[in-house]
């Protein structure tokens, strides 16, 4: 989750799973959504939620975020996502809540790739490509924004649960929308 200094914008992505599903190539259970919304005024902050890929209102799900006094975020929905009731429940009575993996890390923002392979670049150029990149379903730390590319972070963990950096800036079409789907607009 990002909140943007600026615009005041949240955004965010969960993603989690449980289980191994029959032929061991996955977890049995997913429950993955992006959120949007903005903090302003008191918290706790609408947000609305939904699956990256969905490009309909289908199951866009209305919800909130606050911050909580010892650090972290709640997460409430009105409803569960698909999947979602058997991995992390959202929409009981109290909310989820989660503690922060990092706090004021500078990031503005959370998007996510959609792109079977998304190239990380030195700068926002086509003939800046690098070897490394991120695969669909990926989620990104972004620091800033030109037309077209997205300057972003990405962090995995080696074998030995060290942290594992990669930077760089990635084109803005490998990447899933970070606002609501049109048709679920208000």
């Amino acid at each position: 989750m990002a909140v943007d200094p600026e615009t005041k914008v949240i955004t965010g992505h969960y993603g989690s799973g449980t289980g191994r599903s029959a032929d061991g190539s996955g977890p049995q259970f997913t429950c993955i959504f992006f959120f949007r919304g903005e903090a302003k005024g008191a918290p706790p902050y609408r947000i609305r939620s939904w699956y990256d890929a969905d490009k309909t209102d289908a199951d866009v799900i209305d919800g909130e975020v606050a911050p909580l006094d010892e650090g972290g975020v709640s997460i409430h929905l009105k409803q569960e996502h698909g999947g979602c009731w058997n991995v992390q429940h959202f929409a009981d009575k109290e909310p989820a809540y989660f503690e922060y993996d990092a706090k004021d890390g500078g990031w503005r923002g959370v998007r996510v790739v959609a792109a079977k392979k998304a190239y990380f670049h030195d700068t926002p150029d086509a003939a800046a490509r690098r070897k490394a990149y991120v695969v669909e379903g990926d989620a990104l730390r972004v620091y800033e924004t030109q037309p077209g590319w997205v300057q972003v972070r990405y962090t995995t963990y080696g074998k030995r649960n060290e942290e594992i950096e990669t930077e760089g800036w990635i084109k803005a079409g490998d990447l899933y929308p970070d606002t609501v789907p049109r048709a679920a607009r208000k």
